[in-house]
């Protein structure tokens, strides 16, 4: 397939394109600043432009879209320009696929449209582990522009039967090199301590690209979406240890064993038979 990826310049991006290559699949990068060594053609679009997002979609008409593009977080700039800057490029990339037939599209959601890691005024989890059904109360402008996409993409989804848009709520992305960091620490609850906002959740960048491939692959028209994290904490401490210490009183629907994530990623296994390959604690 061919496939146009927004927000291919950043370093997700790039290992997200090599997937689809390393696949037999074709990829346009998309973005408004060049790449700079990104291994396919790519085209410099402003993604906040109705105009220019329908006209790179008309001239590549590819079989599908993965979307990328977003400001990563609060903090970077305004709250108001994050939020609007998130739901304009989604909103943008979700009304080209559908008006020029484009079947599938794969959206990079957040865990933070769940609402823990950044909330103004801190609240714990209704139920351990959370699954896609869990609530998604975000008081923040990134996670509430990441709740407003999904919405908007199930909009998008019912209008057009035809569409495949899939949301995968991805966590703290790690690159490769940066996997050791969680080996040469202390690990004591005080030293994790700024991590449970996260749940101690993360993911490796090259196992969160091979979700939004493997999404695209599926065939399921309409919409749908999915967590995808690493079925590990990022600390040693036993995961057992870890809800006693920072979600006390929290419904716990299984029994923990080691370190086991306090995120279910069952779904993304079942529907799209993705699991993870690479833990910090391989190396």
């Amino acid at each position: 397939m061919k496939i146009i990826v927004t927000g291919s310049s950043g370093t997700f991006g790039k290992w997200v394109v090599r997937e689809l290559l390393a696949n037999g699949h074709t990829a346009v990068g998309a973005d408004l600043r060049p790449p700079a060594d990104l291994p396919c053609p790519s085209l410099i679009v402003d993604l906040m432009d109705a105009g220019e997002v329908f006209s790179a979609v008309r001239e590549e008409l590819p079989d599908g879209i993965i979307n990328l593009a977003a400001i990563p977080r609060p903090g970077i700039t305004s709250a108001r320009h994050t939020f609007l800057t998130n739901f304009g490029v989604a909103y943008n990339v979700f009304e080209a696929a559908a008006s020029l037939g484009i079947r599938k599209v794969v959206h990079a959601s957040t865990d933070s449209s769940y609402g823990f890691v950044f909330a103004k005024h801190p609240f714990l989890p209704q139920y351990l582990p959370i699954d896609e059904g869990h609530p998604q109360l975000p008081q923040d402008c990134y996670g509430g522009s990441k709740l407003l996409n999904e919405q908007t993409a199930q909009i998008f989804a019912r209008a057009n039967p035809e569409i495949q848009i899939t949301c995968l709520r991805i966590c703290w992305l790690i690159d490769p090199e940066s996997l050791s960091l969680f080996a040469r620490r202390e690990d004591t609850i005080e030293a994790v301590r700024g991590e449970w906002r996260g749940l101690f959740s993360y993911i490796d960048m090259r196992d969160a690209a091979t979700a939004f491939r493997l999404a695209l692959e599926r065939d399921m028209p309409g919409y749908d979406v999915f967590n995808i994290m690493a079925k590990d904490t990022t600390t040693a401490i036993e995961t057992k240890e870890l809800i006693s210490h920072f979600f006390p009183g929290v419904e716990v629907r299984k029994e923990f064993t080691e370190n086991q994530s306090l995120f279910s990623t069952e779904k993304a296994a079942r529907v799209l038979g993705w699991k993870q390959r690479y833990s910090w604690r391989d190396g």
